[in-house]
């Protein structure tokens, strides 16, 4: 996001915002690479909660809700409905903090999760941790199933993916193949740690694998009871 403040500009933002409420949307989605940064964030999110809107998903970092009182100052402005969708790498800093190239990074984050659990109203919102799993964090999987669960409303992971319109992709460095990531989610003997996103595994490996192993990975209840996906998957309408 800009982060001057060109009252132009916040100007436009918020007439979309209030045409989108007209049209009869409902839900606010803030993402980017830190919408949270953005020093007109918490005015736009209180205008869409002004003018109609029920629901706001917040896809961040959400590093800067270490800071209490900014913390403070979003949740007060929040419609009735809010998630929170927070990126974690790994279950400790050691393994989290090259993979986000930050030091601290992991303490930090543990420090907003605090606040939005301190803040949150479990009957209006959500906490959703999300991890891609790949070569720097797939041996640690089981670790940070243990740190997340407690924590969050559920846990949704994905695997990598090629980004075609960059030239410094590192799909080919971090990506394995379907196999491993399968073998480490859902083990042979042994309860699946966590749950791949529907989708991130070709029906044909994933059903091979069920076979293998007894993992319920292609079934009609599994597909009853996935939960709405962040990120790049669009599944829902009237997103502005």
């Amino acid at each position: 996001p800009r982060t001057d403040v060109d009252p132009s500009f916040v100007a436009a933002l918020m007439d979309n915002i209030t045409q989108a409420a007209e049209r009869g949307t409902r839900t606010l989605r803030l993402n980017g690479l830190e919408p949270l940064n953005a020093p007109y964030a918490v005015d736009l999110v209180r205008h869409a909660r002004d003018v109609g809107f029920e629901e706001v998903l917040i896809l961040s970092t959400c590093l800067p809700l270490a800071d209490r009182t900014v913390a403070e100052q979003l949740f007060d402005v929040l419609p009735d409905r809010y998630r929170f969708y927070v990126p974690i790498y790994g279950g400790r800093p050691e393994v989290h903090d090259p993979l986000v190239g930050l030091p601290g990074a992991f303490d930090t984050l543990m420090t907003a999760v605090d606040n939005i659990r301190g803040l949150m109203d479990p009957e209006h919102g959500e906490l959703i941790f999300t991890t891609v799993l790949m070569r720097g964090n797939i041996a640690h999987a089981q670790e940070m199933a243990w740190v997340v669960n407690p924590l969050s409303t559920w846990w949704e992971v994905h695997l990598p993916f090629p980004n075609s319109s960059s030239a410094r992709d590192r799909y080919r460095d971090v990506a394995m193949p379907y196999k491993v990531f399968l073998d480490a989610m859902y083990p042979r003997d042994s309860s699946a740690i966590g749950e791949l996103a529907l989708g991130e595994v070709p029906a044909c490996t994933a059903w091979a694998h069920q076979a293998k192993t007894g993992h319920e990975l292609v079934t009609v209840e599994r597909l009853r009871r996935r939960q709405p996906l962040s990120g790049t998957f669009y599944e829902v309408v009237g997103y502005v």
